[in-house]
């Protein structure tokens, strides 16, 4: 009996233990998740930060972005710094506006034309904002 029972023991602390060990790679997988999306999102802000940044710069002549670049900071730009969810809407109304954007033959959009832009819908949506049309 003896002979059963101690090999029986051995075995019992070797499946704990990998069990064990298993369990707590789990744990630390699950906790690494939340941290690389801190990071990304992190990145994505110092992004579009640096994009916000070159907007606002007097150094901005000659710089380009191809246009699905600028479409995707432009869209970055305005959730970020004029988009919260914490933002409530009594009521809302749908709108549209057109704009053009000159783009140069390689289909590159110059980062003075994007300011230029941006400039110009912002003050038109606070046209609209203010007079409440």
């Amino acid at each position: 009996m003896k002979q059963i029972f101690i090999p029986l023991i051995i075995a019992c602390i070797i499946v704990t233990s990998i069990v064990a060990c298993k369990k707590t790679g789990e744990d630390e997988a699950q906790n690494s998740a939340p941290n690389e999306n801190y990071d990304e999102g992190f990145v994505l802000y110092q992004r579009t930060l640096a994009f916000k940044d070159l907007l606002e710069s007097d150094m901005k002549s000659g710089t380009v972005l191809s246009f699905d670049s600028a479409q995707w900071y432009t869209e970055a730009y305005y959730n970020v710094f004029h988009g919260s969810p914490a933002y409530e809407a009594e009521s809302y109304r749908i709108d549209s506006l057109t704009y053009s954007l000159p783009v140069n033959k390689d289909g590159m959009v110059s980062i003075d034309a994007l300011a230029t832009l941006i400039e110009t819908i912002e003050t038109d949506v606070a046209g609209i904002t203010d007079n409440g049309d």
